[in-house]
């Protein structure tokens, strides 16, 4: 029942078909729960309305999809699919406007494929476009600001440098914001943005498993967040 929810929530993957949800202020005890998931989930976001987006990916294509979950998150979800042009992508990131439009970005050359950000309207469960661009090579989170600009994180499969690029809204030319410090070990980065405009973006490379925040217009991180033990790997954020 919605009245039993607290009004913030956190909602957890936990990699074994669930998604816990907690009150936003404690993260000891789950609330409620959404069940029977499969494979795994990666990008999350929540739209103006309460509903909750996740990307499911896995080794199979049958796995790749993108499922909205309406308040209080315990029916059955709309699925928004992964085509295009008649072919399944790999879904990682997810972002969605204040209009309600959706974006999805895909894993990109890693997996063999044209790295794009699909553009699902608001109330569409399929991609009406694709945004693609020399530049990107494998994509990874993705976040949408207030004014509609988009951020996505680029990783190179080669070289295995990584960069935030900016697309403004209603743009399809991205712009590399030329971040400082980022690594990645599997192309897992996540980008997320504060109330004042902080971007924050997630490093998981072995041994160098932190999150770096930079000042709007700023190249250098202003903090680096690094509690967290040897062996845990921040991937996407929000």
């Amino acid at each position: 029942r919605a009245a039993t929810l607290p009004s913030q929530l956190r909602f957890v993957p936990n990699e074994d078909g669930t998604i816990g949800i907690y009150p936003l202020d404690d993260p000891s005890t789950p609330v409620a729960q959404i069940t029977g998931l499969q494979a795994s989930q990666q990008g999350m976001v929540v739209d103006a309305s309460g509903n909750l987006f996740v990307v499911n990916n896995g080794p199979s294509a049958g796995d790749d999809y993108v499922l909205k979950y309406a308040p209080p998150y315990a029916g059955s979800p709309t699925v928004l699919n992964t085509v295009w042009q008649s072919n399944i992508f790999y879904p990682v990131g997810i972002a969605v406007d204040g209009q309600g439009t959706v974006y999805v970005s895909n894993c990109g050359a890693y997996c063999l494929e044209t790295p794009s950000v699909f553009v699902y309207p608001s109330g569409s469960t399929s991609p009406a476009k694709a945004i693609a661009s020399s530049r990107f090579n494998s994509l990874a989170g993705l976040v949408a600001d207030a004014p509609g600009n988009l951020y996505v994180v680029n990783w190179n499969d080669r070289t295995y440098g990584v960069d935030v690029f900016k697309l403004k809204a209603g743009s399809t030319q991205p712009k590399a914001l030329k971040l400082h410090g980022l690594v990645t070990g599997n192309g897992g980065n996540g980008v997320t943005l504060d109330a004042k405009g902080d971007l924050y973006v997630s490093n998981n490379a072995s041994g160098s498993d932190y999150v770096l925040e930079y000042k709007p217009g700023k190249h250098n991180p202003f903090r680096v967040i690094d509690s967290m033990p040897f062996t845990v790997a921040p991937t996407i954020i929000q």
